[in-house]
């Protein structure tokens, strides 16, 4: 099992990867502003330079992060400035707060329940230091938000002095970053607690009345949206509501809609649940319904279905996709990845799931798959995928590491591996009946791969069925690959057939021992250990009975035991001796060839003609004769010793310039 690095406390934030303080406070942390100066199991608190001191004090308790800093936005509006994300960014680098900030999900908040107000800092305020007894009032102005496009909050001070009335207060860019702009993950925090202050107000546009801004405790509006069939029959029309129990209001009846959740509408802020449709319900609000012509509905089918499968979209019954299930089969791809460090750079991979034939990547969001054309919708199997993702790393396949996020070279939702380990990852996953595909190339798992062993006269040829999906790859091909050292064969269709993991290694050295020989691979009987290791390792492997008789025989080598010669062998063997006789009988059982290694003076010869007499006693008349081949001046004693311990034997001696000899062929 791979032994993952912790999470990163950043990818474990509900945050706004585009909000401006986020950016600045990542240049921050690269140039090296930060400064730790204590990292506990409970803390982390950090100096930033930015021109000034500033520090930032990071608490982790259980679900959630708590963060303060010195600067003026946050004394001001408790956001979450550029100061604590550099921080955040820092403290990805350090284990010990890795480890400290165990939950997968945490909500990031700010550590003080309430804004302490721009006043605190006047070298920051345009308008001066508010008077004695002035309230700071906090405003949403719709004019400005419309124009910047962002959650702008503006500032006001209502006094009770001698200037008494309401007096605008703006607040000084701090360099290129304005520090009133809320992004979406500091709304959540900031907004219900600017509501507890009573001092929260919207107005349409400067210098417009002020009107209060209350909290609203009830459950989030809901974003809905029905197609219907125009008057006309034909267009489709798309129309929008805002739904919260028995309540609704069109798209545009709300004073303010915001992304990330939030709504005003009469005199109150709630929850707003869009199911990742606020650019749909943006667009309905500021053009009211949609029509589109009978002849682009595939591409409205198309754009609705995409969306996330939360929301809930009231189709008429000619629009209506029939829903199918399918198991997902899971897909790696795998692509050359990049990096500055040194040394070969992790591969990218990404997940994703066959439904019949649609490929759907792991990380879209929708819950089910539409094929128009086919007036279907796939519904997805999150459960399984999710199964399926967890056996990634137990072959190699993770997360991303933190340093190649944060360089923007990986997405936090991308995988990667390690080149070494894609051949076992491959071999791994295939067996659990994955595909993949590397570089565009599809791995094949070998659907067929045995061995077969037939007989010649004194050697054995090797074949092997070796089939990739449909495809059956010719022996010869297959030993180039393994000689070469290759993970894969190329088949014919561009694909590759992935090699089982012994062929690369064990098969690559016993295969190199044989001959290639007409599509097949020739090993002699002397080899026959060889052979015998090769089967042994695949069930499926097949051979001629003269060689299942050679290997039955060789299976008795640890089983040698010491043999008698005839009763016509004239002369007492001694124990060693026997042990040579048994032996030599063995060598004869198995068809193999030998070696009887005594030293000399301690009766070879003695050993093979009682050898040689055994096997006439045992065939008879069907003998075939034995060529003894020694030195000339070993010829004389040979006869003589063959005549007096075997005289049944006859000898004939093959020396000297009278011997016959065959003419050559004519």
């Amino acid at each position: 099992m791979t032994d993952f690095r912790p999470l990163s406390i950043l990818s474990r934030l509900r945050t706004d990867p585009a909000s401006e303080a986020r950016i600045a406070g990542e240049a921050m942390a690269f140039h090296c502003q930060v400064f730790l100066e204590e990292v506990t199991a409970a803390q982390l608190k950090a100096e930033v330079d930015d021109g000034r001191p500033r520090r930032v004090t990071l608490a982790w308790t259980g679900l959630e992060l708590l963060y303060s800093c010195t600067c003026p936005r946050y004394t001001t509006t408790l956001a979450c400035c550029r100061h604590v994300w550099a921080t955040l960014h820092e403290a990805d680098c350090v284990e010990e707060a890795l480890r400290a900030v165990s939950a997968t999900q945490v909500r990031l908040s700010p550590r003080d329940r309430q804004p302490r107000g721009p006043g605190l800092d006047p070298a920051r305020a345009r308008a001066g230091i508010p008077e004695a007894g002035a309230e700071v009032l906090y405003v949403l102005d719709r004019q400005k938000i419309l124009a910047r496009g962002e959650l702008v909050l503006s500032f006001c001070t209502r006094g009770t002095g001698r200037l008494g009335g309401t007096r605008e207060l703006t607040a000084e860019r701090d360099h290129d970053h304005d520090p009133w702009i809320l992004g979406r993950n500091e709304r959540d925090a900031v907004l219900p607690l600017l509501v507890e202050t009573r001092r929260l107000h919207y107005r349409d546009r400067r210098n417009a009345e002020l009107r209060p801004l209350a909290g609203d405790k009830g459950t989030a509006w809901e974003f809905r949206m029905t197609v219907r069939e125009s008057g006309d029959g034909k267009q489709w029309e798309v129309h929008g509501v805002l739904v919260r129990g028995e309540d609704k209001l069109t798209p545009s009846d709300p004073w303010l809609v915001l992304s990330g959740g939030w709504l005003i509408a009469g005199g109150k802020i709630s929850r707003l649940q869009d199911h990742g449709a606020f650019p749909w319900l943006s667009a309905l609000r500021r053009d009211g319904t949609f029509r589109v012509p009978r002849e682009r509905e595939s591409e409205l089918l198309e754009r609705l279905w995409k969306l996330p499968g939360e929301l809930a979209i009231e189709w008429p019954e000619a629009l209506k996709l029939r829903e199918e299930r399918f198991a997902p089969r899971p897909l790696l791809r795998v692509m050359r990845g990049k990096s500055d460090h040194p040394g070969p750079a992790p591969l990218r991979a990404t997940l994703c799931f066959l439904y019949d034939e649609e490929l759907v990547e792991y990380a879209n969001p929708a819950a089910a798959v539409p094929e128009v054309p086919r007036r279907r919708l796939l519904v997805r199997d999150l459960r399984k995928e999710a199964e399926h993702r967890g056996v990634l790393g137990e072959h190699g396949v993770s997360a991303p590491p933190l340093d190649l996020v944060r360089a923007g070279t990986f997405s936090p939702l991308e995988l990667t591996i390690a080149p070494d380990a894609l051949p076992g990852a491959v071999r791994g996953l295939t067996a659990r009946g994955w595909q993949v595909e590397a570089e565009g190339k599809i791995y094949r798992p070998g659907k067929r791969f045995h061995l077969h062993v037939s007989s010649g006269i004194d050697w054995f040829d090797l074949e092997v069925d070796a089939v990739f999906g449909e495809t059956v790859v010719p022996f010869p091909r297959l030993l180039k690959a393994v000689e070469r050292g290759k993970d894969f064969v190329v088949l014919d269709d561009g694909s590759r057939g992935i090699l089982p993991e012994t062929w690369i290694g064990e098969y690559r050295l016993l295969l190199a021992m044989g001959r290639l020989r007409d599509g097949r691979l020739r090993f002699l009987r002397s080899q026959l250990a060889i052979l015998d290791r090769l089967v042994s390792t695949d069930a499926g492997a097949s051979w001629d009975r003269d060689f299942g008789a050679a290997r039955a025989a060789f299976a008795d080598l640890e089983r040698i035991l010491p043999e008698e010669p005839g009763a016509d062998f004239r002369v007492e063997l001694r124990p060693y001796q026997k042990e040579g006789l048994g032996w030599l009988r063995f060598l004869e059982r198995a068809g193999l060839g030998g070696c009887l290694a005594d030293d000399m003076g301690l009766g070879k010869t003695v050993q093979v003609l009682a050898s040689l007499a055994g096997r006439r006693d045992r065939c008879g008349d069907d003998a075939l004769p034995s060529l003894s081949v020694v030195p000339r001046s070993l010829v004389f004693n040979w006869i003589s010793e063959a005549r007096r311990f075997t005289p049944g034997l006859r000898v004939l001696e093959h020396h000297g310039a009278r011997r016959v000899k065959d003419e050559a062929p004519g």
